[in-house]
């Protein structure tokens, strides 16, 4: 292997005298050299010489050839170089891979990627028999679709746009082997102008990403670029394709992933973000006397609606039924639905678990108000989930805190969930009693001081108020049931009433199997 570990770039500090003294052509390494001390003509002597000794079939061999042109490249001076009289065509595009998907040298490689930007590098089409260009090629852009992770795409505008400027050829939509192109990259990294020169040049803005079904219009909207969402339903893009996957650019604005906020001032970004997605999306078709179908079904039967609130994206699920989703036909997510949607959540942190209590409670009201009533089971469905993240409290925690720690009593006077209403105030309170005064937005708002963290059932305790009128009020019929009807709803209530969340799930839970196995 020409290159080691001894004589990396940063190992050998000795400069040389001329560009031969540079390059160990003997030994076939690089060495080490104050670049900033050469001048322009002997760096390129070193990079004709260091390119020869590299295994161009080597994907290792690439990899450090490309970290160790970081110092070159670096401290090169004033006017750059033609880089076609270092390296050939084929070499350049794959260290432009190589650059892209390396993630352990992104920094290095992202340098290279804006270097050969800079010189006014153009990559030229291969071309057929007839000199037509060859469009089936991958390209960096194709790789950096495939290995930058969605939370990078916002960090990596800059490359894929430098990227973008070494494949200007916007007459020219190169797919790679899937079928994805340079167009659908361009929507994926919310590169508008790249996007409007593609438009502008005859680019059909529904093509389809054969292997997903994907149309640009939804890569865009499942990055949430809204200025290219909106570029492309302007020039003609349909907003009711479905991929293969049944899903239209509405689904999936209504199952895009959260990125949940921890404060309660940023909690409802991400949901104020996709409902004004949402809102481009049937203004824009409005203004065309386009139809955008609201109550499309994917191939599991879903509509956005149920997505939405498999998701619990409160302002979409507002939006949709204003927009007017059919609620008589709307069936709540099953479980696999609603617990894979909710698994996204962390499990063990109390502020994820009052946020997704604060949603789910939220949701159902909503629907509520608009004349939606929980069934049984889909009550079941979320008791379960509930139970599986361990969102009940144990009562005798509490009672031990109470009664015998008085640093308990002192922390709890002055946690404040409200103003004149301290947490010691909400626990003496019965669950029905505090329920009235607060509501699910009071309980995420309500922030801990530092002591907390000796109690942790002062987290929970929240939690359980927030929690105890929904399951108090979803336990009755379950409760009758398991009761064969033999008590009278009074005395069901008044037993109802001194049980724990815990228990009141139980109960919900114990008559489904009752349901399931013995009616």
């Amino acid at each position: 292997m020409w290159w080691s570990e001894e004589n990396s770039f940063s190992q050998l500090p000795s400069s040389p005298q001329s560009a031969d003294d540079a390059f160990c052509i003997e030994e076939g390494e690089i060495a080490y050299y104050d670049f900033q001390k050469m001048d322009n003509l002997q760096k390129l002597e070193i990079l004709k010489n260091a390119r020869k000794k590299v295994n161009w079939y080597n994907a290792i061999e690439r990899s450090v050839f490309l970290r160790e042109l970081y110092p070159v490249l670096n401290h090169w001076n004033y006017e750059l170089p033609d880089l076609r009289d270092i390296f050939q065509k084929k070499d350049i595009e794959d260290l432009l891979k190589d650059a892209v998907y390396d993630k352990y040298n992104r920094y290095k490689g992202d340098q290279f990627i804006h270097f050969v930007a800079s010189t006014d590098y153009k990559h030229e089409p291969d071309v057929d028999q007839n000199g037509k260009p060859l469009l089936k090629h991958t390209t960096a852009l194709h790789v950096a679709a495939r290995s930058i992770p969605k939370r990078d795409h916002p960090y990596s505008y800059i490359k894929v746009s430098d990227l973008f400027k070494i494949y200007d050829r916007y007459d020219l939509n190169y797919t790679n082997v899937d079928g994805l192109t340079h167009f659908h990259v361009a929507c994926k990294f919310n590169c508008y102008d790249v996007v409007e020169k593609f438009l502008e040049l005859g680019q059909d803005p529904n093509c389809v990403w054969p292997i997903t079904g994907d149309s640009p219009l939804h890569v865009a909207v499942n990055a949430g670029h809204k200025k290219v969402v909106e570029l492309l339903l302007k020039n003609g893009a349909d907003p009711n394709l479905a991929n293969i996957y049944g899903s239209t650019p509405l689904h999936i604005i209504c199952y895009s992933d959260d990125h949940y906020q921890i404060d309660f001032e940023d909690c409802n970004k991400g949901n104020n973000e996709y409902r004004k997605l949402a809102e481009l999306l049937f203004k824009i078709n409005d203004e065309m006397q386009q139809t955008v179908q609201v109550d499309a079904l994917d191939k599991k039967g879903r509509t956005p609606l149920q997505r939405a609130v498999a998701h619990l994206k409160l302002e979409l699920v507002d939006l949709l039924l204003d927009r007017g989703a059919d609620l008589s036909s709307f069936v709540f997510p099953d479980k696999y639905d609603f617990c894979e949607c909710t698994e996204r959540r962390k499990k063990s942190s109390i502020y994820f678990k009052l946020r997704l209590a604060c949603d789910t409670l939220d949701v159902v009201e909503r629907l509520k108000t608009r004349g939606y009533e929980l069934k049984q089971s889909e009550v079941q469905t979320i008791m379960a989930d509930f139970d599986d993240r361990a969102m009940f409290g144990k009562s005798e925690d509490l009672e031990k805190c109470w009664h015998k720690d008085e640093r308990f009593t002192w922390v709890t006077k002055i946690m404040m969930i409200k103003p004149n209403l301290s947490l010691y105030d909400v626990i003496r309170l019965r669950p029905e009693e505090a329920a009235k005064l607060l509501t699910y937005k009071d309980y995420f708002k309500f922030e801990y001081v530092d002591e907390r963290r000796y109690f942790p059932v002062c987290e929970f305790h929240p939690l359980e108020i927030m929690l105890r009128r929904f399951c108090r009020r979803r336990s009755v019929e379950p409760f009758m049931e398991l009761t064969r009807h033999r008590l009278p709803i009074l005395c069901c209530e008044m037993i109802l009433n001194l049980l724990m969340n815990q228990d009141l799930c139980n109960v919900c839970l114990a008559s489904a199997v009752q349901s399931r196995y013995f009616m």
